[in-house]
């Protein structure tokens, strides 16, 4: 099984890196962060939000598609 390290390095091809690429692996190292830490961590509010509006429009799409 790959390790995090791996998984992260094989979104980050290069070097015009799209903000959606960048959310996805900041979003993947605050899970990390926030399951190896004894405390708990700031809530990356901003990183959040921006994910959850992606994810509506995705759904919105996907209703659309399927003429809900």
């Amino acid at each position: 099984m790959d390790d995090i390290a791996d998984i992260l390095a094989s979104v980050s091809g290069g070097p015009l890196i799209s903000p959606e690429t960048l959310d996805l692996q900041a979003l993947t190292r605050a899970w990390v962060n926030e399951r190896t830490s004894p405390e708990l961590l700031p809530y990356p509010a901003e990183l959040v939000d921006r994910t959850m509006t992606r994810v509506a429009r995705q759904v919105c799409a996907c209703l659309l598609l399927l003429d809900i």
